[in-house]
Order: structure tokens, then sequence, then C-alpha cells
């Protein structure tokens, strides 16, 4: 199976589409709908998917281990949502209605601060061969600035903030930054972020004219339960 193909990936990127989208709680088949309509059934078929989902919910039973580790939560009969979603109103959850005496439950992420988020960039990025210079905390200048022979990326990361709004005026100033970097025609400018529905959501709805201008890329970054940074880049519109 080709790298970046693996049954847990498309399984955690439909999720994550699916809440940008505000379809969670969503079910099993809800996600595998979603990667056959974009990928070949035969090689992502029902059998081999369900052990790889039952194995990615949280206190599940069954089910091999992923590099994602658990980030689904079941929170009624057949229905999920992504541990990773930050206080987001309409993905929040417990049903059935909680028992009285008994508080609902809030699904929380754990955050990425903004140099966390330039060390995962860093490290994808040194391993695809890239030279990395970074801007560590407040440094003036570009924040990530990578070369390789093929190409030269100039890149603004953010962190995750406290509250959906903030997270928004994190993305719009990232955006703004990028547009005042623009000095080098010839390279590469995108944004390095938490891995999270909103930040995906807010990247997805970018004109597809700013994609062909800039030649913009996307670096999300999470981390598995093992420390280790999980870093998935975009350079198309999806």
């Amino acid at each position: 199976m080709a790298r970046g193909t693996e049954n847990w990936r498309l399984i955690l990127e439909a999720a994550r589409a699916l809440t940008a989208a505000g379809q969670s709680p969503f079910t099993r088949i809800s996600v595998y709908e979603w990667i056959w309509r974009r990928y070949p059934q035969a090689t992502h078929d029902r059998p081999s998917l369900d052990p790889t989902f039952q194995g990615m919910v949280r206190e599940a039973t069954g089910g091999p281990k992923s590099l994602a580790g658990t980030p689904l939560i079941k929170v009624r009969r057949g229905r999920y949502v992504l541990a990773e979603t930050v206080g987001e109103p309409d993905v929040i959850l417990a049903a059935p209605p909680p028992q009285a005496g008994r508080p609902a439950c809030r699904i929380h992420a754990s955050q990425l601060g903004e140099d966390q988020v330039k060390q995962g960039a860093k490290e994808f990025l040194e391993e695809a061969g890239f030279r990395v210079s970074i801007a560590w905390g407040h440094e003036r200048g570009v924040d990530i600035t990578a070369v390789s022979s093929m190409e030269v990326l100039l890149i603004e990361a953010k962190g995750s903030a406290q509250n959906p709004p903030q997270q928004v005026n994190y993305f719009l100033a990232a955006l703004g930054e990028l547009l005042q970097r623009m000095t080098d025609p010839s390279a590469t400018y995108g944004l390095a972020l938490p891995d999270n529905a909103q930040y995906r959501g807010l990247v997805s709805r970018l004109p597809p004219l700013v994609w062909e201008r800039l030649k913009f890329t996307t670096l999300f970054v999470s981390k598995a339960p093992n420390g280790a940074y999980i870093v998935e880049r975009i350079s198309r519109r999806s």
C-alpha cells in the first residue's frame, strides 16, 4: 500500500473532513463512504477497514494499534467524534443525555504550542531532505525556511488557541504575515498548523487562486501518544 494511503491515515482524514463539514458525531459507515468516494474500494474494503477503525477507538477492545493511537471516541451507539476537537459546539457531546447528578462530558484536544508545531515541521522536512532554519519563539523573520534541491519553502507557523474565535484570528494573522514575506517569486509559501478540525476547515475554504498563485502548502502537525510528531503535507485544495 502506498505511503499516505494506509487505512489508519484515511480513517483519520475522513473523520476530520466530516467534522469540519459539521457531520459529527459520525458513523463508521459515513467514514468508509468518504474514503470510497476518493480511493479504490478494492484496496480499502470493509474487512480491512473494520479492524483498523476498531483499533482507533478509545477504550474499545480488539483491532490493531495504529500510529495515530486512539483518536476516536464513541459517544453513543454507532456514533463517534474526534478526541482532538477543541470545544467546538457542534462536535461536543455525550448521548444519551446526562443523568441527574452526572455532568455532560466535553471532549478536549491536547494543544500544541507554536514552537511544538515548528519542531514537528522541522523533523518532517529534514526527513524529506530539506535543510531547515527555524525562527524560535519571538525571533523575527520567516518562521520556517526549508531548502532542498527541488524546492524552497517559506512557512508561517501558529499554535492552538484557547477558543475557536481566537484560533480564527491566529489563522488570519498567519496569512497576513505570509503575504508580507512574499519576496521570492520562485518559492512555495505555506502554513504549519496544529492538526485539528477547525484549522483544516479554514484551510479547505481558501479560494483556489490562493493555492495557485502562492503554490500554497500546509503542514498539519499532531502528536502520537508516544510523543512522536505526525505531519501531513497538503499542497492542493481538497
